[in-house]
C-alpha cells in the first residue's frame, strides 16, 4: 500500500465516522463567509457641494433661517434652518439642508406675505372653483333678505 492509498482509507474512515455530509466547513475550494460592508455615502455629497462652493466662489449669508421655493402645482418646498451660499458674479445660490414638501393651504398662513399677486389670484381662483359656484357670479345671483323693522316686530 502506498502513501496515497493509505490517506484515501484514512478519508473514508472518517467519513463514516463524522457522517458524509455535502457541507464543508471551510478548507481549501469553499466558499468564505462574506459579510457585506455598507459605506454611507453622506461624506461624497458634502464633499462635492464644498468643492463646487470653492469652484465658484460663493460666501455663505447668514441670518437666512428660512428658505420657501414655490412649484406651479401649488406646493411649497421649505428648507428650515439651511446653509445658503451666493455668488453675485455668476448668479447662483446654493442652498443645503434637508427640504419638506407641502402643500400650499397647509402653510398658507406662514408664506401669504412671500406670495406674489399673480400667485394669490390663481390661488384664490382655485380655491373658488374648489368650492363650488361660489365667486363674483354667485353672489349676484343670491336675493337679498327682506329687511325687517324690528320695533314693529317687537309690538306684535
Amino acid at each position: 500500500m502506498n502513501e496515497q492509498d493509505k490517506v484515501h482509507e484514512a478519508r473514508k474512515k472518517l467519513a463514516e465516522k463524522f457522517g458524509a455530509s455535502s457541507t464543508k466547513l471551510g478548507g481549501k475550494g469553499t466558499q468564505k463567509r462574506k459579510h457585506k460592508v455598507v459605506h454611507k455615502a453622506g461624506g461624497k455629497d458634502d464633499k462635492k457641494t464644498k468643492d463646487l462652493i470653492k469652484k465658484l466662489g460663493a460666501q455663505p449669508l447668514p441670518e437666512i433661517s428660512e428658505i420657501n421655493l414655490f412649484t406651479d402645482d401649488n406646493h411649497v418646498v421649505q428648507f428650515k434652518n439651511a446653509e445658503v451660499f451666493g455668488s453675485l458674479q455668476n448668479q447662483t445660490f446654493i442652498v443645503s439642508g434637508n427640504p419638506e414638501t407641502k402643500h400650499l393651504k397647509d402653510c398658507f398662513a406662514d408664506v401669504l406675505t412671500q406670495l406674489s399677486p399673480a400667485q394669490l389670484e390663481k390661488f384664490k381662483n382655485e380655491a373658488v372653483l374648489a368650492g363650488g359656484a361660489k365667486g363674483p357670479e354667485a353672489k349676484k345671483d343670491e336675493e337679498a333678505p327682506e329687511l325687517v323693522n324690528f320695533e314693529d316686530e317687537s309690538k306684535k
